[in-house]
């Protein structure tokens, strides 16, 4: 639910009438963010949208399959629980040859049943034993997926070994010797093959099927082989030393588990265990057949959602960012590979990079987005002035790429796209412009040459009033973004909002900024009277009209995406906040205007569609 509101405020403290506006403008905030606040519910038993998958993973009952094998039975023949290993070879003595497919989906299911009551090696034994009377499922899996509950249970068991042997921690480096019901079992890891991935990455794996998905419009899955699940790397002080893109929350993988079987001698039966990061490859091989690997792309972004535990944290960064400026930064979603296209994506004011996941959990859904693209994330407190949060962007860009292309050498990191939505687009167009001296003469009536100030506050002046486009940003996407500001920032409850944005001169500049012969009136009053993003927005504020009117950097491909609201001409139109004569470019190689308001386009389907028809063009041109 949305409310349309002219702007996304923010809190403060003060007297009876300053504090009712304060709790309407919380209000409003939280209702723009939505009634269910994303993240996941572990669960006990399996979640499953298939009923055949309901019918052979619920662990509170078998299925009508299983419990007719069961009826077959002699009466008397075994005992089930007592002795789950003993149960299992009574069973397959009994029903002797006759493992027809209904009769196997049942015993699998029987033993996935019995391995449910227990833990550790016991419950081991059971899953591999499972998994490798599934297995023929596995190799030639059934055209008619959503149907095949032998597949469902194969995967569900690939799932559980994982789990168990994760939770065991064993030195993958050497095999792990597991007893059976029907044979020991050697576990190996498979290393080396594209798309694989070690365990020991993560310091936790979960079930995918056992996660309870809340917040998301689409729960993006995939039917195929093997078994779902989320590797979750913490961030760790050391860690971030040699990771500085990790972000705070960690990061949340999609992976896929397999298990290959190959009997050998003296009743031993040699496991081949894969772990396969399916942002790289979504196919395996099995015997002599390819095959497709499930998978659940959404469940790892909704586990990040859940571990980011202050709520509000976009508004607190947009009302006091000095004390959020350390949690400012590029963040990646997956290790960096050389052969993806960077995304970057740059949110709006009184937000956090969470406001892109919906979006990036809807285009990875496409394999050719997910073969070709990586998508990072900046985060930066929202309140500060708009040159300063375009020198933070730069800057973090900057070291990325020395992080992770050094020698300049990797041709995806010269095809970089930008995303930036509102003040964020603002932020953006900061990395595509070419300043030559039209901000610096905001400030100054002189080159920063001649003023007499050492050379490190020189320096920081010069990172921040003068700059070129970033040409490696090949394409940028503009979302609602006030070129030529709004006159919504005139309005009295956006100028009460600008009031109680606080923070230090010093925050800008680490040195103490004096009058000084050669300053503008403007840079005289930024000495008492720090900016605000919101300032800038102004529609008449000198710095957004000094920025619109610089010139963009060459074989740069810019896209509008535009809100509007009403029947009224294009032209007269507005989505709210940002009216079209802000929102729209002449240099724009393609310009939507979507019938929605400024806090609805970064989630409407309409702007999900652009983007994925954008970034598909991208990789033709």
């Amino acid at each position: 639910m949305t409310i349309r509101s002219p702007i996304h405020p923010i809190v403060s403290s003060g007297g009876k009438s300053q504090h009712f506006r304060t709790l309407l403008i919380c209000a409003l905030l939280l209702t723009i963010a939505g009634c269910q606040r994303p993240g996941v519910k572990e669960k006990q038993s399996p979640i499953a949208s298939e009923p055949a998958i309901s019918r052979v993973l619920d662990p509170r009952r078998l299925s009508p399959g299983a419990k007719k094998m069961l009826a077959g039975v002699r009466p008397g023949s075994f005992q089930r629980h007592l002795n789950p290993a003993q149960t299992v070879r009574q069973l397959l003595e009994e029903l002797g040859s006759d493992l027809s497919e209904p009769n196997r989906t049942a015993l699998v299911e029987v033993i996935c049943h019995e391995a449910s009551t227990l833990d550790g090696q016991q419950a081991l034994g059971l899953y591999l034993c499972a998994a490798e009377l599934s297995y023929p499922a596995a190799v030639s899996p059934s055209s008619e997926v959503e149907d095949d509950g032998l597949l469902f249970l194969y995967n569900h068991a690939c799932s559980k070994v994982s789990e168990l042997a994760f939770s065991m921690k064993p030195n993958w480096e050497e095999p792990m010797s597991i007893p059976g019901p029907l044979s020991d079992y050697v576990l190996k890891l498979k290393t080396g093959d594209k798309g694989l991935i070690d365990p020991n990455h993560f310091d936790g794996l979960k079930i995918a099927e056992y996660l309870e998905v809340l917040g998301y419009q689409r729960r993006e899955v995939e039917m195929g082989v093997g078994g779902a699940l989320v590797g979750h790397r913490e961030y760790r002080p050391e860690r971030a030393e040699r990771e500085p893109f990790l972000p705070e929350v960690g990061m949340a993988l999609p992976v896929t588990a397999t298990l290959r079987f190959d009997t050998q001698a003296h009743g031993q039966t040699s496991v081949e265990f894969a772990l396969h990061d399916v942002l790289i490859t979504d196919t395996t091989r099995l015997e002599a057949n390819q095959v497709n690997l499930a998978m659940d792309l959404t469940a790892p972004l909704a586990v990040l959602s859940s571990l980011a535990q202050v709520r509000n944290l976009g508004v607190k960064g947009m009302i006091r960012p000095a004390e959020y400026l350390s949690q400012a930064g590029l963040f990646e979603l997956e290790p960096y590979r050389p052969n993806k296209i960077p995304v970057v994506m740059v949110h709006g004011l009184s937000k956090t990079p969470a406001v892109w996941i919906p979006a990036i959990n809807e285009l990875r859904a496409d394999p050719t987005i997910r073969e070709h693209y990586q998508f990072l994330l900046f985060r930066y407190p929202t309140g500060l002035p708009a040159l300063y949060c375009g020198s933070m962007l730069r800057q973090h860009l900057q070291r990325y790429r020395q992080q992770v292309d050094p020698r300049g050498d990797h041709e995806s990191m010269r095809k970089m796209v930008l995303i930036g939505k509102s003040f964020g687009g603002i932020v953006s167009s900061l990395q595509l412009r070419d300043s030559g001296d039209s901000i610096r003469a905001l400030f100054s009536d002189r080159p920063l040459s001649e003023f007499d100030i050492p050379a490190s506050e020189r320096l920081e002046l010069q990172n921040l009033l003068v700059f070129n486009a970033d040409r490696d940003i090949s394409r940028v996407i503009f979302m609602v973004t006030p070129h030529r500001g709004t006159d919504v920032a005139d309005k009295s409850l956006v100028r009460f909002a600008n009031r109680i944005i606080k923070y230090p001169m010093s925050v800008i500049t680490d040195f103490e900024l004096q009058s000084q012969d050669g300053m503008t009136a403007l840079a005289r009053s930024y000495i008492t009277h720090p900016p605000t993003s919101i300032s800038d927005l102004k529609s008449t504020s000198p710095v957004i009209n000094a920025i619109a009117g610089l010139p963009f950097g060459p074989r740069l491909t810019i896209h509008s995406i535009i809100g509007k609201v009403g029947n009224g001409p294009l032209e007269e139109s507005n989505d709210l906040l940002v009216p079209y004569w802000s929102s729209h470019l002449e240099a724009a190689a393609s310009e939507v205007v979507i019938d929605c308001n400024h806090g609805e386009i970064g989630h409407h389907p309409d702007s999900l569609k652009e983007i994925h028809r954008i970034l598909l063009l991208h990789l033709t041109e």
